[in-house]
């Protein structure tokens, strides 16, 4: 998904849907062309032997505009502050709740996790067996154990710019997280 269509809200408990190309397909990356210059958003999803890791990248054919790279190194700054906490024994109400400070401290409280008013109420979901499952980083009490695998997202979302964020999927122990998706993380400019 690219541009402000990628902004669109998902009818799912998402940080973003897309436009979609119907009524019957109400949400994905639609028709919209992807434009110079503007961020397109790629959530992937890889498997092996039946496990399941899932992660984001920006992408741009060009550069984007200044102030969405800020946006961008954001989200990475509160994804690596949240490695750094997401050990056993913590909650998934507690490390919500650090990222929604950092988002304060960083400038992007009325963005993170989508627009005012659409905020998709997470920024991380256990992953493994399933895409999405149990614990939930968001605002409940799942308690993090060692050696589980979870996603963290933040997402900086623009209704009238796009998506801005990274996805990672990290395995937790006693200390910080360590992830498990080794790909380069700035923006990949073609």
């Amino acid at each position: 998904m690219s541009g402000p269509a990628a902004a669109c809200p998902s009818f799912l408990a998402s940080p973003t849907g897309g436009k979609g190309t119907s009524l019957i397909f109400p949400q994905g990356a639609g028709y919209s062309r992807i434009k110079r210059n503007e961020p397109v958003f790629v959530d992937m999803v890889g498997i092996y032997n039946g496990y399941i890791a899932d992660a984001t990248r920006i992408f741009s054919l060009g550069r984007i505009e200044p102030e969405l790279e800020e946006a961008y190194q954001a989200a990475c700054q509160i994804e690596e502050d949240l490695a750094r906490q997401m050990s056993a024994g913590k909650t998934g109400r507690e490390l919500f709740l650090l990222s929604e400070a950092a988002g304060a401290d960083l400038g992007y409280q009325d963005y993170l996790g989508g627009p005012p008013g659409g905020k998709c109420g997470f920024v991380g979901h256990g992953v493994g067996l399933e895409l999405d499952e149990y614990p939930v980083i968001g605002p409940l009490d799942h308690e993090l154990q060692s050696n589980m695998t979870i996603a963290i997202e933040p997402k900086i979302i623009y209704p009238d710019k796009g998506v801005l964020g990274i996805e990672d999927t990290f395995l937790t122990s006693s200390g910080a997280a360590e992830s498990l998706t080794h790909m380069p993380r700035e923006i990949w400019q073609v």
